[in-house]
């Protein structure tokens, strides 16, 4: 037999049952995509002044939506680059875009390694003199680390086997790179390259390098460089000028065609009275290849092969070399 006491207790159940599946409708779905994992928008202020706290499921029916482009303030400013090795708990980590990360010029530099990435490389320049066609070549074992966010630390050991010569060991580089801003806030992404030369059998040297460039168009890259190198002790010999280098992306992630050149100025002090002194103008083609992507796509990063052959454009002068090849392999991680 059905109470009184039966029937008030249905009643309170059902009228509990119908204000919780009110509330949900009420409350909207949480957006789980955007930056910070949900939205935080707050609901505008009401009309007499009294700030109201936001609702945990964002704004209420009939409030204005804040607009699309507002993100919200807790927002994180960039997510970490995937596959790093490692992170810093103060942020950086930045992810560059791939192309900035690849040595796509032999001669001719642009950007840094974000921080937590590595590249190991082994580089040969060989120089083919003026008239007498001797050839001059050129050793390098190094390593670019992403040190820090913004700053890339950059050790070389060189190695010469010169014509008429053995394999001898010519000395060691240590530098750095500088950009105190993330990739594409600044237009032409402005760094700065500074590097230390010691040598065994002669003066140490020294060089200074600015750095601009960017994507010009969708997969057509266009850098420029400022250099200027100087030795501490024997002729003070001095050499400053201009590089350019421009690249194309026939097949995305694998090819890479392009040019590089420049223009280079010899000083000495003692016995020049300009600085615009045999002046070494060269142009020649690069390529960069990724043999790993034809592979598996995401294994591209892993392996580039780059090359280039600059030919001096001057034919009057022996001392402007007849052509200077170079070959780069980067593993990076």
């Amino acid at each position: 037999m059905v109470t009184a006491k039966h029937l008030l207790c249905s009643f309170v159940l059902v009228a509990l049952l119908a204000s919780a599946a009110r509330a949900q409708e009420r409350e909207e779905p949480r957006d789980d995509l955007a930056p910070g994992g949900r939205s935080d928008r707050r609901s505008p202020a009401p009309p007499s002044g009294r700030t109201e706290k936001p609702t945990p499921g964002g704004t209420k029916p009939g409030d204005e939506a804040p607009p699309a482009d507002e993100a919200p303030a807790t927002a994180p400013r960039e997510t970490a680059r995937e596959g790093a090795p490692w992170s810093w708990p103060w942020g950086g980590a930045v992810k560059s875009p791939d192309w900035t990360q690849d040595e796509n010029w032999v001669n001719t530099d642009f950007w840094l390694m974000d921080v937590g990435h590595v590249s190991l490389e082994g580089v040969w320049v060989g120089t083919v003199q003026r008239r007498t066609y001797d050839v001059d070549q050129l050793y390098q074992l190094k390593g670019r680390i992403g040190l820090l966010p913004h700053i890339e630390l950059t050790i070389t050991e060189d190695a010469t086997l010169l014509t008429h010569d053995h394999l001898r060991q010519e000395g060691n580089e240590i530098g750095a790179r500088f950009a105190p801003w993330d990739y594409g806030t600044i237009p032409l992404n402005p760094a700065v390259e500074v590097l230390w030369h010691a040598r065994h059998n002669g003066p140490d040297g020294y060089e200074f390098r600015g750095l601009l460039g960017g994507e010009l168009f969708p997969r057509f890259f266009l850098v420029g460089n400022a250099f200027f190198t100087g030795d501490t002790g024997g002729n003070h010999d001095y050499t400053w000028g201009f590089r350019g280098g421009v690249a194309y992306e026939l097949f995305h992630d694998v090819l890479r065609v392009g040019c590089e050149g420049g223009v280079q100025f010899h000083w000495n002090k003692d016995h020049d009275r300009t600085p615009f002194r045999d002046t070494a103008p060269s142009v020649g083609p690069t390529l960069i290849f990724k043999p790993l992507a034809l592979l598996h796509p995401e294994w591209a990063h892993w392996v580039k092969l780059t090359f280039s052959a600059e030919f001096g454009i001057r034919d009057d002068n022996v001392d402007v070399p007849f052509m200077k090849g170079g070959a780069v392999l980067a593993v990076a991680f």
